[in-house]
């Protein structure tokens, strides 16, 4: 469910100088010919008035006026406001009914709020036909000048269907109470207030023409934070709120990028001439102790970025020849990675996607990503849990890894490729063989023939190779490269399963490195 809107009308909506500033003068002149001294005020001092009530409006402005006489000019200024607007002195900000009707259409639900009086707020609502886009109209009068903050309390009562809020205003008064009440908030620059007024608001806009974009930037954002607050998008499901601290995949609730840019290096279906348009995320939820990634796979290096980034990155990578989008290490990033893509998909971008990721994946997560992703390009890693635990402090391996597997297939359907043969939809398993494990392999390979031989492809790898802290840690036979008669005897086995649709690696392969620099190209 979209997000309530809450919107403010003066400096937000109704560029309400012109009525008020008429009105504030003819009052003085009324006040003045009845024998009350006032101070001449400028109309930047108006403008300052509001977005208060009117009790705060004239203890800045008279502060020594008697109560009986300020009610009475009070009053006053109300009157003449709605005589101003009745005879077509308001007027809206530019793109105000644009974005009304964008957001309208778009499913939203809106409301007013605003510290005026119940008569002005009707003839505003009324002279300007709002009534069709807004759905509550609270003034303060009709809650005997309560404050905003007080007022939002009763706006959740009529509204219990809704948990996420977005406020838009243009005054202190505004942002201090949304992020007093833990609610996102569009500041307005353009409004009657000063631009420190707006410093602690979500997002700040020049132009009233801005609001619809903002908006929908922070409902997106909204969707985000719902995972992160008690992250359970890995199989870990650690639970912690990336909002404040890293989870245990290494990284908090930003996008963090550790290079975006042409990669050759992938199968053939997926590099093809031009390169695989890869973008490498940072942080990783496998603890792999043989990693050869582990600066950006322990959440060491890498560059925030936000969706937005994210989806313009896309758009670079496509114009300089990207196959597609690989999306590497991506599982900690799903619900950001989704914006960007339906942000991307809404510009006309028709690269396929594909999601490139270790295997251990929480079914629940994966399906945020149905229509979104094209491809998906799996580890699977371990079928022991033993080997799991041991290697990647992950005993629920191959469970998850499984359930992932039917996941991604059903979304994808069988593999399809183009007629370049590029590969378009479909699932493409890899399996890195590990030293001394070749009967593990063979069981991974057993199983993926006996449940998907003519759904997915395989990539059986044979490019281990040892990091340098491998090579004197001396676990098992991780110091050192795959016996290529293991590799050999691991691809008899698969072919004497009937298996034909797979990727192999010729022997030198492991004496190649596979891993692009880090340099942050392309973020």
């Amino acid at each position: 469910m979209k997000p309530l809107l809450i919107f403010d009308i003066d400096g937000t909506l109704n560029e309400t100088i012109h009525i008020y500033a008429p009105a504030v003068y003819d009052c003085i002149e009324l006040m003045r010919s009845e024998g009350i001294k006032v101070k001449d005020v400028d109309e930047g001092t108006i403008a300052s008035f509001l977005g208060l009530n009117y009790k705060e409006m004239w203890q800045s402005f008279m502060p020594d006026l008697e109560d009986e006489l300020t009610e009475r000019y009070a009053v006053n200024i109300g009157s003449g406001m709605i005589n101003n607007l009745k005879s077509g002195m308001a007027r809206l900000y530019p793109g105000v009914t644009e974005v009304l009707d964008a957001l309208k259409e778009d499913g939203y639900r809106m409301v007013l709020l605003s510290n005026c009086k119940k008569a002005y707020m009707e003839a505003f609502t009324k002279h300007f036909g709002l009534e069709k886009y807004f759905d509550g109209f609270y003034d303060c009068e009709s809650y005997h000048y309560i404050s905003k903050a007080e007022i939002f309390e009763i706006i959740k009562k009529d509204n219990k269907l809704y948990e996420k809020f977005i406020l838009a205003g243009d005054r202190y008064g505004d942002i201090s109470f949304a992020d007093g009440v833990n609610t996102m908030s569009a500041g307005c620059l353009y409004g009657y207030g000063s631009t420190s007024e707006t410093d602690c608001a979500d997002i700040r806009v020049d132009n009233a023409g801005e609001l619809y974009e903002a908006i929908k930037a922070l409902t997106d954002r909204l969707e985000v934070n719902s995972y992160l607050v008690s992250c359970r998008l890995c199989a870990r499901g650690c639970g912690i709120n990336r909002l404040e601290k890293k989870g245990a995949c290494g990284v908090d609730g930003q996008i963090y990028l550790s290079r975006a840019a042409l990669h050759y290096y992938e199968e053939p279906c997926i590099s093809g001439e031009n390169g695989s348009g890869a973008i490498f995320f940072s942080g990783c939820n496998m603890k792999c102790i043989y990693c050869q990634n582990r600066d950006i796979s322990r959440g060491r290096h890498g560059k925030a970025v936000t969706t937005q980034r994210l989806c313009e990155i896309f758009f670079e990578l496509k114009a300089k020849g990207a196959e597609n989008i690989n999306l590497v290490t991506p599982t900690m990033y799903i619900p950001q990675i989704c914006v960007a893509i339906r942000n991307a998909k809404e510009q006309g971008f028709n690269l396929p996607f594909i999601y490139n990721c270790g295997g251990y994946e929480s079914v629940e997560a994966l399906r945020l990503l149905d229509g979104l992703i094209d491809v998906y390009l799996p580890d699977f890693k371990y079928m022991n849990e033993e080997t799991a635990d041991k290697y990647s402090k992950s005993p629920e391996y191959p469970g998850y890894a499984k359930a992932a597997l039917r996941e991604m297939i059903r979304q994808t359907g069988p593999v399809c490729f183009d007629d370049r043969e590029m590969i378009k939809k479909g699932v493409i398993v890899r399996h890195l063989c590990l030293p001394g494990h070749k009967e593990e392999s063979k069981s991974i390979i057993k199983y993926l023939s006996d449940n998907y031989k003519e759904d997915i492809y395989l990539s059986i790898m044979s490019q281990y190779t040892p990091s340098e802290e491998m090579k004197t840690a001396g676990i098992d036979r991780l110091d050192e490269k795959l016996d290529f008669d293991d590799y050999e005897e691991i691809l008899d086995y698969a072919i004497g399963l009937g298996i034909e649709n797979a990727y192999i690696q010729e022997e030198d392969v492991a004496d190649e490195s596979f891993i692009p620099a880090f340099d942050y190209e392309g973020v």
